[in-house]
């Protein structure tokens, strides 16, 4: 994982792992590893719109070499455990992880 600082005060993720990808640090978040495939990113805007979660902002990022995508969504409010584990049982998503800056 890489960050950097823009206009020396705003935090933004460049890279996870070997996906490049900028993404702004703020607020409520979900960051995803998942196989690099149409729908994936769909499945998991299903489980946060079930549970009336809205998307703030989204940046996903792919890696040539592996054939996987990581994805940072920005949600409106924190991530309901239970939804956290509905995401973590979509099968192409590999790891799931939530978070708060």
């Amino acid at each position: 994982m890489a960050g950097t600082l823009l206009g020396g005060r705003l935090p933004h993720l460049v890279r996870l792992d070997d996906c490049e990808l900028e993404a702004p640090l703020s607020g409520h978040a979900i960051i995803t590893r998942h196989d690099d495939k149409p729908g994936v990113i769909a499945k998991v805007a299903r489980q946060l719109a079930q549970k009336s979660l809205n998307i703030t902002n989204m940046h996903v990022g792919q890696s040539s070499r592996s054939g996987k995508a990581a994805a940072l969504i920005g949600i409106s409010k924190p991530l309901p455990d239970a939804t956290y584990r509905s995401i973590g049982r979509i099968a192409e998503v590999s790891e799931i992880l939530s978070i708060r800056f």
